[in-house]
């Protein structure tokens, strides 16, 4: 079987028992519910009968209730797709196509088996419909023979005269008239059972008429042969009026031909030429009929295939137009794409530009950073230096009980010691100020920094006040050495004390420059860092450029394809209109081959 009538069966099987049971049916035989059917596509004739089982069971019918329902409904299904198929005067004269229609199929669809169905008038009222087919659906066949009654609106009585496995002939008994037999006795006279021969019947009928005549004439005793003649002449024209009779039926056959209308069957009985004459005028018809049956078959093909061409062209167009909207809203989305790349790219370039100047003063500072870390560490060791001696110092100082004239100079040094100290402490304090205000620039990363550089300013501030106090001690004592010297001793614990104070200044002062050391070290490897995000930004800004230069070539790519789909729009909308104008052509076509009734 075709997938067309396949999928034609589910389809009235879903209108009829619904989506639900259709569905079941078809899983049943391992057919996916969505399973598209092909014209081409062959079927195997157990699937489909194995569904109807189905369906019966679920239904608590007969197969061949189904069948009929089934083929009841599928009429006005075939009459939607092939509505020139049903342009006929009666249901005699459609279902007297149906074998020119199965020919039709059996052309267009190759590997198509269409049952025979041949149907033959046996009287004015009555014709015999044959319906073969290997597969015997004859429930089928019956319920398309309801179906089209009913769309013909006929009443018809239906009488079975032969079943077999293969074949069914049923009588069908129609409302009007499906043949007509016109018997014209004197021709059959006249033919004596073997004259077949217009002329001749004509001379035997003007021969017998004759004789007739004669045969009266003499009966009454007169003799007239003048009148003969003109009597025969009358006799002539009688008779061949009366064989001529057969001439309005065949004229009547013409008349038809001319009004389009090839329904019906017109027989003559007059065994003469009349008879083969409208013998010969019904073959044409027939064989017209067949003709315009195909027709009619591909005028509605053509009308459907250009409504499939047309919808198909109309999605076309609706899928061109949403790609050209997409088309421009990507060409718009790329235009902006590339206007704000170009703008990123600008401030990408200011922004790189200042940090290259931010490293190159950060590459400065670090360069006079370690110079200031030398010079702290320079100035420290000094101090240790001093601190070093001044123990030196103190080791010798008791040598100042024995020696007063030593004193003085002692005194000296004593005080340059600690100008030395008050000179450190305020270049302690500058260096300390200058921590802060670097601290403050490292901002939150500099907090602790500050904090050590405060403590730092603080001891550098009691470092100067006590080098202060020590020189004027020292001032003081230089004044009253000599009444004094029964109070060195007590002087040398104080300047002992004042020693350990310094020792503990140097130490604590020697750790806040190791920590200054790591500081400087952690700032020379940021700014290390900061040259190589330098350079990574760098490669950035290259690589931001190359995507603004894509941008801007993707934004003309997208206006040039565009303008690509709107003039492939407009092809399509031509090509619609082309289609239109064609479909106009085929109605005019199909309206002009149903002008002819058959």
């Amino acid at each position: 079987m075709k997938g067309t009538v396949v999928g034609t069966w589910l389809k009235t099987s879903r209108q009829l028992w619904g989506e639900d049971l259709t569905n079941r049916a078809m899983a049943h035989i391992g057919w996916q519910a969505d399973k598209m059917f092909l014209p081409t596509e062959d079927i195997d004739d157990a699937k489909p009968k194995a569904v109807i089982s189905f369906l019966a069971s679920q239904l608590g019918k007969t197969e061949d209730e189904v069948w009929q329902a089934i083929g009841k409904d599928n009429v006005r299904t075939f009459f939607n797709a092939y509505p020139a198929f049903f342009q006929h005067e009666n249901l005699y004269s459609f279902l007297a196509s149906m074998y020119d229609v199965h020919v039709v199929v059996v052309k267009r669809l190759p590997g198509a088996n269409p049952p025979e169905l041949l149907i033959r008038p046996v009287s004015e009222y009555e014709a015999v419909l044959s319906y073969r087919s290997k597969r015997g659906m004859f429930g089928y066949f019956k319920g398309l023979l309801a179906g089209a009654a009913e769309f013909f609106r006929e009443d018809i009585r239906t009488e079975t005269v032969e079943a077999s496995a293969e074949l069914l002939k049923i009588k069908i008994r129609f409302p009007q008239p499906v043949s007509r037999l016109v018997s014209y006795r004197f021709n059959k006279l006249f033919s004596l059972g073997f004259i077949r021969s217009l002329p001749v019947k004509i001379g035997v009928a003007t021969a017998a008429f004759s004789l007739l005549a004669s045969l009266a004439l003499a009966a009454a005793g007169l003799n007239l042969p003048l009148w003969i003649p003109l009597f025969s002449g009358v006799l002539a024209a009688a008779g061949a009026a009366i064989l001529l009779q057969p001439f309005a039926s065949v004229k009547a056959e013409l008349q038809g031909i001319l009004a389009h209308q090839y329904y019906g069957t017109t027989k003559v009985a007059s065994d003469d030429e009349f008879e083969a004459i409208a013998e010969l005028i019904d073959q044409y018809k027939k064989r017209v009929k067949s003709e315009f049956t195909g027709f009619k078959g591909t005028g509605d093909e053509m009308r459907m295939y250009a409504g499939d061409f047309n919808d198909l062209a109309e999605k076309m167009r609706r899928t061109s137009t949403e790609i050209s909207g997409v088309v421009m809203d990507v060409a718009l989305a790329a235009t902006s794409q590339a206007q704000d790349t170009s703008h990123a790219v600008g401030i990408l370039n200011g922004n790189l530009a200042t940090l290259r100047t931010v490293v190159t003063e950060q590459e400065r500072n670090k360069q006079q950073l370690e110079a200031a870390v030398a010079e702290i560490k320079g100035g420290f060791d000094d101090i240790q230096a001093s601190n070093q001696r001044l123990e030196r110092s103190m080791e010798k100082f008791g040598d100042v009980k024995q020696s007063a004239e030593n004193l003085q100079d002692q005194a000296s040094k004593i005080n340059e010691i600690t100008g030395m100290v008050s000179a450190i402490a305020g270049q302690t304090n500058l260096l300390a100020l200058n921590a802060a205000i670097e601290a403050a620039r490292a901002g939150e990363q500099g907090r602790g920094f500050a904090v050590v550089a405060e403590e730092v300013r603080k001891l550098a501030e009691q470092s100067q006040h006590h080098s202060e106090s020590i020189s004027r001690d020292l001032e003081i004592l230089m004044r009253i050495i000599s009444g004094v010297v029964a109070l060195i001793e007590e002087e040398y614990v104080v300047l002992a004390n004042e020693s350990r104070q310094l020792g503990t200044v140097v130490h604590s002062n020697t750790l806040h420059v190791l920590n200054v050391h790591k500081v400087a070290d952690n700032i020379v490897n940021m700014i290390e860092q900061l040259e190589q995000e330098t350079k990574g930004l760098s490669e950035v800004y290259g690589k931001i450029e190359a995507l603004a230069a894509v941008s801007e070539e993707n934004s003309a790519a997208s206006e040039e394809v565009s303008a690509a789909v709107t003039v492939y729009n407009d092809k399509l909308q031509d090509m619609m209109d082309k289609i239109g104008e064609f479909k106009t052509v085929i109605q005019h076509f199909s309206e002009d081959i149903n002008d002819y009734r058959t």
